[in-house]
């Protein structure tokens, strides 16, 4: 854990690999490094060119102003150009003068705003009003009468330096904060503030979602171990199993522990998605806990005579083979999503890998351990609650807890029930139903990922663009230049010629190239004499011009304010979203493959591999088609989800057939779904898309999950088999419970597989 870090960067989390975006950007940070960063206002009202708001936005600027913290103040951290700080709004035309403002009228703020060719008297730049004004009203003549939205922005020095790896600028984050509590303390003046800080903003939301879900983090382990304790133990004094169920939770707790100290020693990042890693092993590790449980309290009667060491080991023969099964399957699926080319996917992968692993770890040690010591509390009658207490010998339990009503309805009702003729052709005409509209959904499932959907609701980021979105939303995205290894003299046309074609391009909004090499020429033509220009508007001496250029970045006012532009490269979100419908198809391809040759490995039977990777493929199409039907696309987080699912899609199909194969119960898979259903029902309640889509992937999963394991594969393995392995032992039957178990196996093993229907019961 000393190794830990938290990634934020989005250019190291969602570009891939290998990316000429990555490339174009370190070429940037080397030879362009950022010189500021901008904070910015969004300021609402009915109407903002009210001499009202505008004596609101100084207060407002001049309290931005006043931020001080103990290393910088407004005056050291702003970004000049020439001697005067860069910052810009309306407040800039009257020159931020508190008198003059203060002294205009309505009449006043509309003739400087319909002002023809306006000019900045601060950056003696043209001034566009309608770039700074949202939602504009217009007089029938044309001229604007109002506004509902404009903006404020604040130039800061960007100090950023390397440390362990990661870009930090501490001053500048300090300043950050106390300008975010400037903006949004509450006002009683009727406009509304919505900051947005360059850095800080994002800092705010990669912590915010993962505190406001630690409580119900907290909740799901409160109603797991709930109804862990009611389903594993019995409603008596000595059959209730509390301890077992906490030593659980408890191993579950470790395992992310655990992956957490791994995977940051091996320098794996954690990231945002990483936040649902804990419900995501909850639910993993309970199931193992329920099928160890449930294997010891399946033991025949016979077996049940044994010794205490040998009833363990029995046990631990049966379960540890379906835990390893799905253990190890869910591994592979997750490593396989490791090899993607999207960072927070592969880092996400890693981490659950290593959970599950360690779950299973401790599922087989420390949690068995406990299990064998509960058995030897269970057998000197001592109490549940406390160990030290011992029951008299005519202690007797009460007749309800002495029965599981859940294996009763399995065997009793369930199991006979959907094995005859009539639920087998339900079952399978329903199943190829679903199937068939989730075919049309998958079909119609698209690709789509805005940023904005990780921020919660109730965000002043979102709301910040959101707002931004509604009163800018023909501004379209700012697009940035760079050229590296010129030489401008000899490529002075070159560049004109760059300038004319975007001037001229028509998916670009007019009046919104701006160049420093344009302004470099106008400037040259208004000052310099002319007789020494060339006739291209250039002196023709290639010294004279480098040495223009110079005085031209330092001593004029729009030179000035160009320091450092010499851009050239496109620099928009980067390009995740194309990547994230092959990389889906690729991780789900290549992780149904793998967990095909595991299952196999581990099951030893093709024909039921064979089935459990049908129900996989089935539900990861009804759950990839149901997510169209509920308003879901390709994106970041349905990726990362997708990979998950394929490793609890065989869980539930993987426990069937392995009980199948050895005959017992269909309990375990129940509560095994359950289970992990009330690891993450309380993020329906959660606000972040995150969290929310957690929930309604998973939700899916287990459903579908569920319904093909619990549902269609029993129907499957009735009809065409496999049939039990040649060394699975005849239990000696319990009184009305295993006796189909016995002719079932003795009929498979001497005639060969032939199904009877009803002969399946008790077999699940």
């Amino acid at each position: 854990m000393v190794k830990f870090y938290e990634e934020r960067r989005e250019e190291k989390l969602w570009v891939p690999y290998g990316s000429r975006v990555i490339e174009h950007q370190n070429w940037i940070n080397e030879n362009f490094p950022a010189q500021f960063r901008f904070q910015n206002l969004l300021i609402e009202a009915d109407n903002v060119l009210q001499p009202s708001v505008l004596r609101a936005m100084l207060a407002l600027d001049t309290a931005v102003k006043n931020v001080s913290t103990g290393t910088a103040n407004w005056t050291s951290i702003c970004y000049q150009i020439g001697h005067q700080c860069w910052s810009s709004s309306l407040l800039e035309l009257w020159s931020f003068n508190e008198n003059v403002i203060n002294s205009l009228s309505q009449q006043d703020i509309l003739d400087k705003i319909n002002t023809n060719n306006l000019i900045s008297p601060l950056t003696f730049r043209p001034y566009d009003v309608e770039a700074v004004l949202g939602e504009i009203r217009r007089e029938p003549a044309g001229n604007i009468s109002g506004a509902k939205a404009t903006t404020m922005l604040y130039a800061v020095k960007d100090q950023t330096i390397e440390r362990q790896g990661e870009r930090i600028d501490e001053i500048r984050l300090d300043w950050e904060k106390k300008f975010l509590d400037v903006a949004l303390e509450e006002r009683s003046d009727g406009v509304i503030v919505t900051p947005y800080s360059a850095e800080q903003s994002w800092i705010d939301e990669a912590q915010g979602p993962i505190q406001k879900n630690l409580n119900l983090l907290a909740a799901g382990f409160v109603i797991l171990f709930g109804y862990a304790t009611m389903s594993l133990g019995q409603f008596n004094c000595i059959g209730q199993k509390m301890y077992v169920s906490l030593a659980g939770m408890v191993c579950v707790g470790l395992a992310v522990v655990g992956a957490m100290g791994v995977c940051s020693a091996a320098g794996a990042a954690y990231g945002p998605v990483h936040t649902i890693l804990p419900f995501l092993i909850l639910g993993i590790g309970v199931d193992d806990m329920f099928v160890i449980v449930t294997a010891w309290n399946n033991l025949s009667q016979e077996e049940r005579r044994l010794d205490r060491r040998q009833q363990a080991a029995l046990a631990l023969k049966h379960a540890g083979v379906s835990i390893t099964v799905t253990s190890m399957t869910d591994v592979v699926a997750f490593g396989v999503g490791a090899s993607t080319v999207l960072p927070a996917l592969q880092s996400f992968c890693i981490y659950a890998a290593v959970s599950v692993f360690l779950a299973f770890v401790y599922s087989c040690t420390l949690f068995f351990a406990v299990v064998c010591l509960d058995f030897q509390r269970w057998e000197g009658s001592r109490n549940a609650y406390c160990c030290c207490y011992k029951h008299a010998e005519d202690y007797r339990r009460t007749e309800c807890s002495q029965k599981d009503h859940l294996q009763l309805f399995f065997q009793k009702i369930y199991a006979p029930g959907l094995l005859t003729t009539p639920g087998k052709i339900v079952t399978t005409l329903g199943v190829f139903a679903i199937l068939g509209v989730s075919i049309w959904g998958f079909i119609n499932l698209k690709q789509n990922w805005r940023p904005i959907w990780a921020l919660a609701p109730d965000s002043y980021l979102r709301r910040y663009w959101e707002r931004s979105e509604a009163y800018f939303s023909g501004d379209g995205e700012d697009v940035y230049i760079y050229i590296g290894n010129i030489d401008y003299y000899a490529e002075r046309e070159k560049l004109h010629s760059l300038y004319r074609r975007f001037e001229a391009d028509s998916y670009v909004t007019n009046g919104t190239v701006i160049s420093w090499f344009e302004d470099y020429k106008i400037w040259v033509t208004s000052i310099k004499n002319s007789t020494l220009l060339g006739s291209d508007g250039h002196v023709t001496d290639s010294d004279t011009f480098h040495q223009w250029i110079l005085q031209f970045l330092t001593t004029d006012a729009t030179g000035r304010s160009h320091a450092g532009d010499v851009k050239l490269n496109v620099t928009t979100s980067p390009p995740t979203v194309i990547v994230l419908q092959a990389e889906l198809y690729r991780n789900l391809g290549i992780a149904m493959a793998a967990v095909f040759v595991i299952t196999l490995l581990l099951l030893a039977d093709f024909l039921g591999s064979l089935w459990v990777l049908l129900c996989v493929v089935m539900t990861l199409v009804d759950v990839g088609g149901m997510l169209h039907h509920w308003g879901l696309t390709i994106d970041t987080v349905t990726t990362n989800i997708m990979v998950i699912a394929i490793g609890l899609a065989v869980d539930y199909a993987t426990h069937i057939c392995h009980t199948f194969l050895i005959v017992g119960g269909t309990r375990q898979v129940f509560n095994g779904g359950f289970s992990t259903f009330l690891a993450i029902v309380l993020l329906a309640s959660s606000q972040h898309y995150v969290f929310i889509t957690f929930f309604k992937v998973f939700f899916l999963v287990l459903l579908f999950g569920c319904l093909h394991g619990l549902v269609f594969l029993p129907v499957i393995l009735s009809w065409l088999g496999p049939a039990p392995y040649s060394t699975t032992p005849v239990r000696d039957p319990a009184p009305d419970t295993e006796q189909p178990d016995k002719r079932y196996i003795r009929k498979v093993q001497t005639q060969g597989f032939v199904n009877q229907g009803l002969e399946m019961v008790g077999v699940g």
